[in-house]
């Protein structure tokens, strides 16, 4: 067993899984297979406990860290191939402990996935700012669960699929920020739309994550079409190609094109989009136009059929000062802060 990954089975011996239930993680030489290590960082003991003896019987080497005070120092130490982070930890929070993650040299690369019980916009854009690639709502499937680090893990030796998101193979928030900062140094003007999915956890607690997951990618088909048809006209018209699409995370994306084509960019996105959506419902859900399913205080409710909620903003040179280096680091973080904010007014 490798040092800083110690069985914690003997702590909760009761709470294991029969050796029957486990699956065979051991290849045709008799040595067991792992998926890569991972740190669990979880307050709660039983929840801790409950995830890393789960992540175990998956293949992978597993660390369970109780507080956020102590997670940097066992973090330096393990370095962890992905780290499951709680947001609600005492003292110190997760998104705390997630920019601790940035800032440092020895972990900054490091993958994060947030775990948290509050799904507003608010903290979305919280673990954004942090610095997090994914976030997850508690409760969630273990297969869920499984599914995104293996999703996280499976790119990110790649160095320029580590830049994706592994759902709709569109940039992640850390290469949108480069890109925006390479736009800014060049003194380039670009519009960024930001595209949100309305009532998107309806649907994903109605037909499952995987629905969930293909719906996120079908959006992500259409803001690929049209980044290609805008770059193919631009070229044609001898002009910069300037669009680009990213995913934010969850059911939020970003479109960033030139400032001309901002309004017809997004008025496409969401002809499409809403042509396409109606399909991917059952038939008895479409008719009725509504889905039913329980809201944030456990009634139930009648939820609408996916729509997209958009929002626009023109950046320009000189809007920020290339020499504040804060103020660079974060600018795309505020610029899509800015655009979330507009959609909720």
């Amino acid at each position: 067993m490798e040092p800083g990954f110690e069985d914690e089975a003997t702590q909760h011996p009761a709470s294991q899984e029969p050796l029957s239930a486990q699956p065979d993680l051991r290849d045709d030489d008799g040595q067991l297979r792992t998926g890569g290590r991972v740190a669990v960082v979880e307050d709660d003991e039983s929840t801790r406990f409950f995830l890393v003896q789960s992540l175990r019987a998956n293949g992978y080497h597993v660390k369970g860290i109780e507080d956020g005070a102590s997670a940097i120092p066992h973090l330096r130490v393990l370095r962890p191939d992905l780290v499951l982070l709680d947001v609600t930890l005492p003292g110190i929070t997760g998104f705390d402990v997630c920019r601790l993650i940035r800032r440092d040299p020895l972990l900054r690369h490091t993958t994060v996935i947030l775990l948290t019980g509050r799904a507003g916009a608010t903290d979305r854009m919280a673990g954004w700012s942090a610095g997090a690639d994914d976030y997850l709502i508690k409760p969630c499937e273990i297969s869920e669960l499984l599914a995104r680090i293996g999703a996280h893990l499976r790119t990110r030796d790649n160095t320029r699929r580590q830049w994706l998101n592994p759902v709709t193979q569109l940039p992640a928030p850390a290469a949108l920020q480069e890109e925006i900062i390479d736009r800014l140094h060049r003194g380039e003007s670009f519009a960024a739309c930001y595209v949100d999915i309305e009532h998107f956890k309806s649907y994903n607690d109605r037909y499952g994550y995987l629905a969930g997951d293909g719906l996120l990618a079908s959006l992500a088909d259409i803001l690929r079409t049209i980044v290609t048809d805008l770059n193919v006209n631009a070229q044609l018209a001898d002009r910069p190609q300037t669009a680009l699409a990213g995913h934010l995370g969850s059911d939020d994306f970003l479109l960033v094109v030139a400032p001309e084509e901002v309004e017809a960019a997004a008025a496409v996105v969401v002809r499409r989009f809403s042509e396409m959506a109606p399909a991917l419902y059952r038939a008895i859900d479409r008719d009725r136009g509504w889905v039913p399913g329980l809201n944030r205080k456990g009634g139930e409710e009648r939820f609408p059929l996916v729509s997209l909620t958009v929002a626009t903003i023109v950046h320009h040179p000189g809007d920020i000062d290339l020499a504040n280096e804060d103020a660079l680091a974060h600018v795309a973080t505020d610029i899509w802060q800015q655009l979330r904010q507009s959609t909720q007014g």
